[in-house]
């Protein structure tokens, strides 16, 4: 793609070229699943054939979210 302003050419990698952008839904929501079942991010991350990193990312990305939208939703519950 070229910048309509200063005319650079800025190259853009789809999804499947970026090595931690392999994720899948189905792999996150197991490993979600798994973690509320009790298990600790070690046994999910070795179960699901993934690094620890990646999966105490994925946990903690959920975490707040789901925090976030609980405040969401109990505000406007109490309005």
């Amino acid at each position: 793609m070229r910048c309509v302003g200063c005319g650079v050419t800025q190259a853009l990698l789809p999804w499947f070229v970026l090595p931690w952008r392999w994720d899948e839904v189905k792999w996150i929501g197991k490993a979600v699943e798994l973690a509320a079942g009790g298990m600790g991010q070690r046994r999910i991350a070795t179960a699901l054939g993934r690094s620890e990193n990646t999966v105490r990312a994925w946990l903690r990305r959920v975490r707040r979210t789901a925090a976030e939208l609980s405040r969401e939703l109990l505000a406007r519950a109490t309005s």
